[in-house]
């Protein structure tokens, strides 16, 4: 075999993007070998993913390492771990005095991993597959602040927590001025190859991994035979002519890379017809080949993207439509999204088209970008909004980004115009029978008024009309559109669960108790100005519900009227209403403003727990009472006006919330108007101040202090006011005092004697064992 020299280091120089080149040798342990490949004997490769005046941008074909990104606690690339693991020992050990006086410092680094934009715009889909999830250096999810980026073993990118074992995949800038000037004649190959006039006549049998030189541009008959240790080959962009199951005796061949595609034998479903087919569509760039759609256009895309080809892109237009829909029914979303992100097949001749084939395939990954594309290039019209929340029906987000573009468009009293428009002309209303009506709606008459008792249609859409002949529809019954209802059948549950709109007519008093809870797709529901009345749990369980405006003849918010309703982030309640109701807005996780009335007098127990976005309130002066765990799990509240006039609060209705914290490291008693609603956990003595009359129940539990001194004005403890506070020996309590709690010292088992004023008291009568 005649001697191939690979490049000198001076001409690094004539590579272009997409290129491969060896630079560097490592050699990893035989553990991590095994979970990330790395070849015998470390001999580092690289692709080209960016080229400069001054620079080239190379990426590591393989993983050298399996580690974490960082153990600590700050998830920054430049006091992580795996930067001074490739900075120190990688650098040092892989690449000689020569490779590295090509390498050229950015940014502090001589070697960097990707940031997640790199990693998106700069390699293809295939060769970001590599069997384990690699690092980048790029922050992670938003919410957990140890995430770090990371490329998934599918080629997408991800997170993962920094201290989780990943595959490092290093990347180097090499300088191209000093790699002008330089001089070496080192050569970095072997005799593996037979080369002559371009033609490749043979390769080394034992060779597991062939990079063919870039002058070969014709494979001749038998180049590849005897090489059964072969498992992958990576031929040159300048490649003429390619022979016909050229690999057929490389029984243990994988892949097969050719201008910047990794191309997986497991992947195609004749291995030896469709490679051919491939490469010679690359080489060629005739799109037009007859073979297995889906391998043809996955290619197509992932060669298109990577070198941007004119004919290619021609191609790609005249087929997007179709190529959209071979896509979804391989599932291949990511495809298609890097298309569209393209922002050169899109059309407007062609956007609503492709809108109704994903919605009606159901293929809603891609929806958020071709609805911004309508937004741009085409305006929408209101039966195209409804059809595509018709799709949309049961995904929350997908149908709440319809009504947002809807909203956008369209005003509430165009939307009212345009729907009494359709329905008239779709039923002719002024012609609807009682019976016509029936078809669509169970419905009482009482005293000369219509209650809707329950819902018997399909739409998803709802209207209820003002009049049913020619009584006027005053209420919405118990349970109407609600699949809560016990015996509910299946069929009826999965009707009222799909329903994403409702609008009331202008003659509705009353909403019934249960009325709408468990419609978890609602999204929006008018209030007309003559509703004055909402039962208990009218709303619970609507997931989907964004906006809820209460009528402001309310006067009051009743038990569970809109508890559960996740996606709900502000509430006004109106001025006439003077109470909210027990678990009120309970389990609000998406509430961060609620906006109470100057009238209010009665906040009962749970009305805002788990409510955990909610950051700040004001409660009303005119407020007297807080029930039960009122704020209990609001964990960002750490804002809350109280007024003067609060004279009741229950037990931990301020408990478990950011406010309640701050203020117990501020003072080891917290004290509203007079009352003791909590208490340090860590103080040994607690002397209650001057002015306080109430303690309230648990506001001590689980104490360790061993002393409290009571003042004289105390008039009231409350049950288990001091519960499990074993520390506490001896009770002094003032004369005054008008009320213990049964059970106020329950469990303080070191308590020896009570003392009233100057006298004794039984212990019998405090229950404390």
């Amino acid at each position: 075999m005649r001697k191939i020299r690979h490049l000198k280091f001076r001409d690094v120089v004539t590579l272009n993007v997409g290129d491969m080149f060896w630079f560097g040798k490592y050699h990893i342990n035989s553990t991590v070998n095994f979970l990330i490949g790395l070849p015998d004997p470390g001999k580092l490769v690289w692709r080209i993913i960016e080229k400069t005046d001054d620079h080239i941008f190379a990426l590591s074909y393989h993983l050298v390492d399996y580690a974490s990104f960082s153990k600590g606690k700050d998830r920054k690339w430049e006091v992580s771990e795996a930067r001074k693991w490739l900075n120190e020992e990688f650098y040092e050990n892989a690449f000689s005095e020569e490779e590295k006086n090509l390498i050229k410092t950015v940014k502090k680094d001589k070697v960097t991993l990707l940031t997640k934009k790199e990693a998106e715009t700069l390699i293809s889909v295939n060769d970001k597959k590599r069997g384990v999830d690699w690092w980048l250096r790029s922050a992670g999810s938003t919410f957990y602040d140890r995430d770090i980026a990371v490329v998934n073993k599918y080629g997408c990118t991800d997170s993962t927590m920094m201290s989780s074992a990943c595959g490092i995949r290093p990347a180097i800038y090499i300088d191209l001025k000093t790699a002008e000037r330089y001089g070496s004649d080192e050569e970095i190959n072997t005799d593996d190859y037979d080369v002559e006039n371009g033609v490749l006549y043979g390769v080394s049998k034992n060779l597991s991994e062939a990079f063919i030189p870039g002058e070969v541009n014709k494979i001749g008959v038998v180049a590849f035979n005897g090489c059964s240790l072969l498992t992958r080959v990576v031929l040159p962009d300048g490649l003429k002519t390619v022979q016909p199951s050229m690999f057929f005796y490389c029984k243990n061949m994988k892949s097969v890379c050719f201008k910047g595609l990794e191309i997986e034998l497991s992947d195609l479903k004749d291995p030896d017809r469709d490679l051919d087919t491939i490469l010679n569509m690359l080489i060629t760039n005739d799109f037009t080949v007859e073979c297995d759609k889906y391998l043809k256009y996955r290619y197509l895309t992932d060669y298109f993207l990577i070198s941007g080809n004119i004919e290619a892109k021609e191609y790609i237009k005249s087929e997007f439509p179709k190529m959209v829909n071979t896509f979804i029914k391989a599932d291949d979303a990511e495809r298609i999204c890097s298309l569209v992100k393209t922002d050169q097949f899109i059309e407007k001749k062609n956007v609503n088209k492709l809108l109704t084939t994903v919605f009606e395939k159901k293929y809603f990954d891609v929806v958020p970008m071709l609805l911004e594309y309508k937004d741009k290039l085409d305006k929408f019209k209101y039966d195209e909004t409804e059809k595509y929340l018709k799709y949309a029906s049961g995904n929350e987000e997908i149908t709440a980004l319809v009504l947002d573009y809807r909203n956008k468009y369209f005003s509430d009293e165009q939307l009212e115009e345009i729907r009494t428009e359709i329905f008239e002309k779709k039923t002719g209303l002024a012609e609807m029978t009682e019976k016509d009506w029936k078809a669509i709606f169970s419905c009482k008459t009482v005293g000369g008024n219509i209650t809707i008792s329950k819902y018997k249609g399909d739409d998803t859409v709802v209207t209820v009309p003002d009049m049913i002949g020619n009584k006027p529809v005053t209420a919405i019954g118990t349970y109407a559109f609600s699949p809560d209802k016990r015996g509910t059948k299946a069929d009826d549950k999965e009707r009222f669960k799909k329903i994403t709109s409702v609008h009331l007519g202008k003659n509705i008093t009353e909403i019934g108790d249960h009325a709408f809870s468990g419609c978890s797709a609602l999204i929006e529901i008018n209030t007309p100005e003559s509703l004055n009345t909402i039962g208990k749990c009218a709303f619970y369980g609507c997931s989907s519900l964004k906006e809820y405006i209460f009528p402001e003849k309310l006067d009051i918010v009743e038990f569970r009227v809109l508890s559960a309703c996740t996606s709900i982030e502000e509430v006004r309640i109106p001025e006439g209403v003077t109470e909210i109701g027990e678990n009120a807005f309970e389990g609000n996780t998406g509430m961060k403003k609620i906006e109470l009335n100057s009238g209010l007098k009665r906040i009962n127990h749970y009305a805002f727990r788990y409510c955990s976005a909610l950051a700040e309130i004001v409660i009303p002066d005119g407020t007297e009472h807080l029930g039960y765990s009122v704020f209990d799990g609001c964990k960002v509240l750490k804002d809350i006006s109280l007024p003067k006039s609060i004279t009741s609060i229950y037990n931990g209705a301020l408990k478990n919330n950011a406010w309640i914290t701050e203020q117990l490291k501020k003072h080891p008693v917290v004290v509203v108007n007079g009352i003791v609603v909590e208490g340090s956990k860590d103080a040994d003595e607690v002397v209650i101040p001057d002015g306080v009359t109430v303690i309230t129940g648990n506001a001590f539990e689980k104490c360790r202090i061993k002393n409290v001194v009571f003042p004289e004005s105390l008039k009231v403890i409350e049950n288990f006011a001091f519960y499990n506070c074993s520390g506490l020996s001896e009770i002094r309590l003032p004369a005054g005092i008008s009320e213990v709690g049964k059970y106020a010292f329950n469990g303080c088992t070191g308590i020896h004697s009570i003392m009233k004023g100057n006298e004794e008291v039984k212990l019998s009568e405090f229950a404390i064992r």
